[in-house]
């Protein structure tokens, strides 16, 4: 199986700087406030709808086009992958999507709008293993560019290590 392609506008493109006729209006002090609002919306929408949606579209189509499963390691590997997909499966509205190592973590957690994969993910995980996955841990997956892989393989280091620390703990 393929790992996901970033789209041809990867990362994606920040929003335009307002336009003259929105400075313009700014400059008014209280006639202008609903007009700058309006157009500053428009500017907006337009960005969403002709560049941000489109590349959602892509990453979307193509987890939606994965029929196969796929085969982790161990049962841990495979649990924390399903919990991932079923939050990407939620936020995005499509089954939960096969995934595989290779995928770049970065465009399986990224949505048009404010996107809640991470952390429908991190309430998942944390009700199953006990254990909290902060923002700031998420973050530098995410940033840093990882893989589902070297993430999943995280979590699994993370519950291991918990795990024999309180076996130690209940020897004492």
């Amino acid at each position: 199986m393929v790992p996901l392609k970033p789209p041809k506008q990867w990362p994606p493109p920040i929003e335009p700087p307002p336009t003259d006729a929105e400075l313009w209006w700014c400059r008014l002090p209280v006639f202008g406030l609903l007009p700058s609002w309006y157009l500053a919306g428009r500017r907006r929408n337009r960005f969403l709808w002709n560049v941000l949606e489109p590349i959602e579209k892509l990453i979307v189509a193509q987890l939606a086009a994965r029929h196969n499963n796929y085969q982790w390691p161990s049962e841990s590997h495979s649990e924390i992958a399903h919990l991932i997909s079923i939050a990407i499966g939620s936020e995005k509205h499509i089954n939960p999507p096969t995934i595989i190592r290779d995928d770049p973590l970065d465009l399986l957690f990224w949505g048009a709008y404010d996107d809640m994969t991470a952390l429908a993910f991190s309430f998942a995980f944390t009700r199953r293993f006990g254990l909290d996955i902060s923002w700031s841990q998420m973050e530098e997956f995410i940033d840093n560019r990882k893989t589902v892989g070297d993430f999943i393989d995280w979590c699994v280091l993370r519950i291991n290590t918990t795990t024999e620390f309180a076996d130690e703990q209940v020897r004492i």
